[in-house]
């Protein structure tokens, strides 16, 4: 094996536990650490640039990408849910209220 070939090789390794700790954090709902992963991202599809990844530009790339586009749904998704506790919170919250007011013959 070459030396570019296990330069390669190491980087789909990263790439790959790259994705998993993408999907993890996400899972965990580790907010914090998407944030983070972010800017790794970036750096990721940096490198896939340099002469020495170009070969796997083709493959990673899109990987990289689609995983990325399926977090922000997830997250999307995620943030329409909270949205939607929250709204049903302040409905409760008025509804409280009203009850309350009632009760006090006001």
């Amino acid at each position: 094996m070459s030396s570019e070939d296990n330069q390669q090789l190491m980087f789909a390794r990263e790439v790959q536990g790259f994705i998993k700790a993408m999907q993890q954090a996400a899972a965990q709902q580790q907010w914090h650490q998407l944030r983070s992963l972010d800017s790794e991202l970036v750096v990721l599809l940096q490198r896939l640039e340099l002469a020495q990844f170009r070969d796997l530009a083709p493959r990673l790339k899109p990987l990289l990408i689609g995983h990325y586009q399926k977090l922000l749904t997830q997250l999307e998704q995620e943030q329409a849910h909270i949205k939607q506790k929250m709204d049903q919170h302040l409905r409760d919250q008025e509804g409280i209220k009203a009850y309350q007011t009632s009760l006090d013959g006001n």
